[in-house]
């Protein structure tokens, strides 16, 4: 079994197009991954056009790792934040490599044993990174941050980081100066250390605050692409703590 990426190098997860590429590779896939069918339409209508019973919602071949994972953690207005983005919290990537090594198994059984040594070789690594970012991390615990959009959410519950505002782009221009406000008012309240946001999200409102409340940006990449220095999840979460200790450092 080989694993194919439905994406471009470095392009924007939630937007996968529907190319003869990409639909070859569903057509032809035996197993699916993805974070939350609901936020990607795209992947939606090239699951409708593949006709692959194999990687249909339901099947064995098909894996949405949000229904493997804890709850989603709340905004700062209390309201649940998209599961697109699970992985970013280093504990659901255990529970999803678990699933996945189990679902390889059934599609594999020659091979069964295999997932499952590596999956526990895995799982004892990637517990010693975790032990090794959350103490390298504890400096960040409780600061308060500005996060544009919600890329960010589940690794800032997993650092104990606090989101005092949320700067979301809705195509809405009333919302998105509710939104402005609600950041201005968190300044009143908290000392907001940095502005935390993914790497395809950027807006005047983030410039504005970086610029007239002297106010660092941390870029957040939050899947591992080539030609960012991210090369993978190791290397993803090195990244993200790495930026966001140094902008905490200027803030």
């Amino acid at each position: 079994m080989t694993a194919q990426n439905l994406l471009g190098k470095n392009r924007d997860p939630h937007h996968i197009s529907p190319t003869p590429g990409a639909l070859f590779l569903t057509r032809t896939a035996d197993l699916l991954i993805c974070n939350d069918i609901r936020d990607e339409p795209h992947l939606s209508a090239l699951l409708a056009r593949s006709h692959n019973p194999k990687v249909q919602p339901g099947r064995i071949g098909y894996i949405e790792a949000s229904a493997y994972v804890p709850a989603p953690p709340t905004t700062a207005s209390g309201h649940a934040v998209a599961r697109r983005h699970v992985h970013n919290d280093p504990h659901n990537i255990l529970l999803i490599a678990k699933v996945l090594s189990d679902r390889m198994a059934q599609l594999d059984q020659e091979n069964a044993r295999e997932y499952r040594v590596r999956y526990d070789e895995f799982s004892a690594k990637w517990n010693d990174a975790i032990r090794r970012w959350e103490t390298k991390a504890v400096p960040l615990h409780n600061i308060a941050i500005v996060e544009q959009r919600e890329s960010c959410a589940y690794l800032c519950r997993w650092l104990g980081i606090r989101e005092v505002a949320r700067l979301e782009w809705s195509g809405t221009s009333s919302i998105e100066r509710a939104a402005m406000r609600t950041a201005l008012d968190a300044f009143a309240n908290n000392t907001v250390k940095m502005v935390v946001q993914g790497p395809y999200h950027t807006s005047a409102a983030v410039m504005w605050l970086q610029r007239e409340k002297h106010l660092p940006v941390a870029v957040i990449r939050t899947i591992a692409s080539d030609g960012t220095g991210v090369s993978g999840l190791y290397s993803m979460f090195d990244d993200a703590i790495a930026g966001m200790l140094a902008a905490a450092s200027q803030g």
